[in-house]
């Protein structure tokens, strides 16, 4: 408490908070520059989590520190408690994203785009801060967020206390990892945090309540470190045992004890009581009251059970008054084993102890003290039943494994020669001979092997079967299936089918009402769809999850028109062939995606001019050319991409206007021959190298008239 409790004089003014904050850098959001050109302040939700950071209202400004109109919350936060200037800049920008993400997600938007919601905020802070109300309630303590009612300058408190817990966890370093440590720095604070929002009057002073501070890193040097310096002193005189152990040595006794009678080492070891916490002091009573109670029990069964048999001996043979005791004995047993009844439900329904353990309630706290620790951390984390289950299978496993070899084949192999060897008569001895006229001692030699392996072969036992095991669950995990980027390459290739079959519905893919010969082949075709080694059963009509447009993007298309490269889905190439036009001079096929799109282009394009047009025509002998990147120049890719675009949307509607595609044929033609040559070709060079009509009366609107056949849907 003395480390957060830190009574200094005010410093003076602090230099670097004195910057404008406008002239700060950030990371993602311009939190202090609402009004730039940004991206990410396009987003309403963007603006109304960081506008809302900007409601100081009528709080009371930070003594002893320049205040600027810009500043938010979060740097009023900053001053009053000496925290870190970069902690404050990350923790803006966070808890924007934090509350634009929320708003983004409520089912109904608010009235006004540009202001948070209410209920986001509020739900925000009791996520936040739900381990502290846990952790209040487990030590019965009040909380000390107070929150009147739901106005607005109580909505600016929601945003307060939930800003100062990111604070405290941004400033607490290995800290952390302490989360009842947090949750007790966090409860000072809000306490002054408090104090301060209810102008709370300091009786020492007569002035307003301020947490003490000299530098801006205060909270860091004062509270923080301290801590931990505490902690770590602690964890170095953990070691003691050590230095007990040494100082009673140091005496040079043949027992320990024997040392202790000297005053010096009496006072060395009882100087190490402050070791002892008060866990360790309840953990002591409880082995002592285990151990009692047991000793207890051993006489109690000890009682029932002599009475059973002074019955029996006195009435001389098994009366009705001696059957009546065997019955109270077992009535005992049936208490004795009530506590361990309980711990198997609770092992068995996991559920339970979850509860139980979470639970505050005094009785419960008894019911769970008996069997561990009460702690506030890790509560409530048992494994499930399942877990249980398998668990408790592999060990049965294991055991009832290891114990079958033991005794057929250890065990039992080993009675008939010891009988032999005990058989034996006279039998002369060159060692001495332990036992007269006993051949024990060979007996116990011959047996010791066999000991030495059954205390052992559990761990060889262990290791076999948590190897099969793990292999097991590595093979249904798929681990170790791709091992470098070449395979990862190659799983691509299925990725159209596998991820249309898990967008599919599971009655689309399973005969519900087979018989279990239809169920295994299913389960088969499942297993050849997830790796694309198989067809899906059939084409989606409805638009149940997605549309077929949609699915028609997801697909891995059929590579049905002699493409070179793979045919990655429409959605994974995104927007390569755009990115490809506009580079198109020299970073084309830099990009592996980008590289495939523009060979899938120009071979389905060629595909589908050639699909178009009549073989056997000189149109057709124009497109099969061969002289792409040598004989062109692609800086006119642009021009043709948008009369490709228009042709595509002629050959898709219901009624073909076969003029309008001659046209758009026409216009490509004149593209290629006017712009896409890098030398300015005459028509004789065009002609000689077949790119031309060899019909010196025929005009450029004349090609493509007679020459078109478009084919059925």
């Amino acid at each position: 408490m003395s480390a957060l409790r830190h009574h200094t004089p005010p410093g003076p003014p602090r230099s670097n908070r004195a910057q404008e904050p406008e002239e700060e850098s950030y990371n993602i959001i311009p939190i202090h520059k609402l009004l730039a050109d940004q991206p990410s302040l396009r987003y309403p939700k963007v603006r109304a989590a960081a506008a809302t950071l900007r409601t100081i209202g009528n709080l009371r400004k930070p003594p002893y520190a320049q205040w600027h109109p810009s500043m938010d919350l979060l740097d009023w936060l900053a001053l009053f408690f000496g925290l870190q200037k970069d902690n404050v800049r990350n923790q803006q920008e966070h808890i924007v994203f934090h509350l634009a993400n929320a708003q983004m997600l409520l089912t109904l938007p608010p009235d006004n785009i540009d202001t948070l919601d209410a209920t986001v905020l509020r739900r925000f802070r009791r996520k936040l801060l739900k381990n502290y109300t846990n952790w209040c309630s487990y030590l019965n303590k009040k909380s000390n967020i107070w929150i009147p009612n739901q106005s607005s300058a109580d909505l600016r408190r929601e945003l307060l206390y939930a800003s100062l817990n990111l604070f405290i966890g941004g400033e607490a370093a290995n800290l952390r990892f302490m989360p009842e440590c947090i949750c007790y720095i966090f409860h000072n604070k809000a306490m002054e945090l408090k104090k301060i929002l209810e102008d709370y009057i300091d009786k020492n002073t007569g002035q307003p309540m301020v947490p003490s501070f000299l530098s801006d890193n205060v909270f860091l040097n004062c509270v923080v470190k301290p801590i931990y310096e505490t902690i770590n002193e602690e964890v170095e005189r953990l070691k003691l045992f050590l230095q007990f152990s040494i100082i009673i040595a140091w005496e040079d006794k043949k027992y320990p004890w024997e040392a202790l009678a000297d005053r010096s080492s009496l006072l060395d070891a009882g100087m190490q009581y402050s070791l002892v916490s008060r866990e360790t002091m309840w953990l002591g009573v409880r082995m002592f009251l285990k151990s009692a109670i047991a000793a207890g029990w051993i006489i109690v069964f000890g009682v029932f059970y002599g009475r059973i048999w002074s019955q029996k001996n006195s009435d001389g043979r098994w009366s009705d008054e001696a059957r009546r005791r065997i019955v109270n004995f077992l009535e005992v047993a049936l208490v004795f084993v009530l506590p361990e009844l309980l711990a198997l439900a609770l092992f068995i329904i996991p559920r339970i102890r979850n509860f139980l353990e979470n639970s505050n309630w005094r009785i419960f706290y008894l019911l769970s003290w008996w069997f561990q620790s009460r702690s506030f951390v890790g509560r409530g984390l048992r494994e499930w039943l399942f877990d249980n289950i398998k668990y408790t299978l592999f060990w049965v496993l294991v055991l009832a494994t290891k114990f079958s070899f033991s005794y057929f084949l250890q065990i039992k192999p080993m009675i008939k020669p010891s009988r032999q060897l005990v058989d034996l008569k006279n039998v002369t001895y060159e060692w001495h001979e332990f036992f007269k006229n006993s051949n024990r001692f060979a007996v116990g030699l011959l047996w010791l092997p066999m000991v030495l392996i059954y205390l052992m072969d559990l761990q060889i036992w262990y290791s076999i079967y948590s190897s099969f095991v793990g292999a097991a669950v590595g093979l249904f995990a798929h681990l170790g299936e791709i091992r470098n980027i070449q395979q990862l390459k190659l799983r691509f290739q299925f990725f159209g089918s596998a991820i249309q079959f898990n967008l599919m519905p599971e009655e689309k893919l399973l005969n519900a009402r087979g018989t279990l010969k239809i169920k295994f082949k299913d389960a088969i075709y499942r297993l050849k769809l997830r790796y694309g080694l198989g067809r899906p059963y059939t084409k989606l009509e409805e638009e149940d999850i997605i549309s077929d447009q949609e699915l028609e993007l997801l697909e891995l298309p059929q590579n049905s028109w002699n493409v070179r490269v793979i045919r990655w889905p429409c959605f994974l190439l995104c927007n390569e062939l755009l990115l490809a036009l506009s580079q198109a001079k020299d970073l084309m096929c830099k990009n592996e995606h980008r590289r495939c799109v523009i060979i899938e282009a120009y071979d389905s394009v060629k595909h589908l001019l050639l699909e178009i047009i009549k073989i056997n025509t000189e149109e057709h002998s124009i497109i099969t050319i061969e002289k792409f990147t040598k004989t062109f120049n692609m800086i006119a890719f642009p021009h043709f991409h948008t009369k490709l675009i228009k042709l595509v949307e002629l050959l898709n509607k219901p009624k073909k206007d076969l003029n309008r595609v001659v046209n758009t044929l026409q216009a490509l033609y004149e593209i290629a021959m006017r712009d896409f040559f890098k030398e300015k070709r005459s028509t004789e060079q065009l002609r000689e190298d077949g790119l031309a009509t060899r019909d010196p009366t025929a005009m450029v609107w004349l090609l493509f008239q007679n020459a078109i056949e478009l084919p059925d849907a």
